[in-house]
């Protein structure tokens, strides 16, 4: 049994106390296993801290390289417990089958779970997802899309409560030795935010909110990973909604197609669908705002109220996801609009050295009096 205080600069920084019995903490000639990045035989141990000044824990999270200030966004102190016990009845010797429960609260954060050690793979316990829930992340969110910060680059704005969860489930570390596998880490992971506008920098800027967007990841090593995005959007005011379904592959292993500049060592295949997309938002970013009035008569009687935009991801023709062979080069990208008077359609072909245009297409329907107009133009 432990107990103490945690100080910076002499200001107490939070209390804990541990309470703990350990068997087969030496190994083989007397050493401590702890001491080999090795755990104890059997463990039946509770820790209990309250208080801790997060500015403690922020040399760890500036380590992940994610732009994480923990006093902002999880609040200045966090409360923590965790308990740990091996199954009764096992053997004294290496490291046997251990539940551990674990929960953390602040003034912006909560987050709980329950795992299962074994000798060789560390898992969630049975129908118990580790939850996380974050009150006001807009901060947060903020420096995530906005990172790396460039100096003269004008950032997007992010408002609103900004409330984040995310639920992990089937999570599966294998610990071959005694020691975590990070690179065969598997996982199912949902996650939401709600309660976000955000301004999107432009000559005239666009504005983007939802009450509910909605995400799902299943990671799996050696194999394309699904990713899904959908739920409610306004833009400009109006209501429009997102829909994406794309696989991803190289991200647990590296991709069969070579380096693509804009998706690193990845390809991707998939739909990303915006339905509903106001045409008044096209205006802002194809027309300045000393555009003629003829022109912006033309495009509202082109494009309509709004519109339907799809960007397709694909393999080329004869790459492996598509049933053909392994050695087919790059992403194929098609993105396609339709609107009450307008169909457009473009491809392009990326590889490690060019982008190729494969087709385009354009039809547009204009009455009489905007034809002659748009030849005026």
């Amino acid at each position: 049994t432990a107990s103490g205080k945690a100080t910076i600069a002499g200001t107490p920084a939070g209390d804990f106390k541990v309470q703990a019995s350990l068997t087969g903490l030496l190994g083989s000639g007397g050493r401590l296993v702890l001491l080999d990045g090795k755990l104890p035989g059997s463990i039946a141990a509770q820790f209990n801290a309250v208080g801790i000044a997060t500015t403690l824990l922020q040399p760890i999270a500036s380590a992940s390289g994610l732009p994480v200030v923990l006093s902002q966004d999880i609040g200045p102190t966090i409360a923590a417990t965790l308990t740990a016990r091996t199954a009764e009845g096992a053997p004294k010797t290496g490291v046997q089958n251990t539940g551990i429960d674990f929960a953390l609260r602040s003034a912006n954060l909560t987050a709980s779970g329950s795992l299962q050690l074994s000798p060789t793979l560390l898992t969630q316990a049975p129908a118990v997802p580790i939850v996380l829930e974050i009150q006001r992340g807009g901060a947060l969110l903020a420096r995530l899309v906005n990172a790396p910060p460039t100096p003269g680059k004008t950032e997007i704005a992010i408002t609103g409560g900004v409330r984040m969860g995310a639920s992990i489930t089937d999570l599966a570390i294998p610990m071959p030795s005694g020691k975590p596998d990070a690179a065969a880490v598997r996982f199912k992971a949902t996650a939401s935010v709600q309660d976000a506008h955000v301004a999107l920098p432009a000559a005239q800027p666009i504005t983007l909110g939802t009450t509910a967007l909605d995400a799902t990841i299943d990671y799996n090593p050696g194999a394309p990973v699904p990713v899904s995005l959908r739920g409610p959007l306004t833009i400009d005011g109006q209501s429009a909604a997102l829909d994406v379904q794309l696989q991803v592959e190289g991200l647990g292993t590296p991709a069969r197609a070579p380096v693509v500049p804009i998706f690193g060592p990845r390809r991707v295949v998939g739909s990303v669908l915006l339905t509903g997309f106001p045409a008044g938002a096209v205006h802002k970013g194809v027309l300045s705002a000393q555009s003629s009035q003829a022109a912006r008569d033309l495009l509202a009687e082109v494009l309509g109220p709004a519109m339907d935009i799809r960007l397709t991801f694909a393999s080329p023709a004869g790459s492996g996801s598509s049933g053909g062979g392994a050695d087919a080069q790059g992403q194929s990208i098609t993105l396609a609009s339709t609107g009450p008077n307008v169909q457009a359609a473009t491809g392009v072909l990326l590889t490690a050295g060019e982008l190729a245009v494969d087709a385009s297409s354009l039809s547009a329907t204009l009455s009489p009096g905007s034809a002659t107009g748009a030849l005026r133009l």
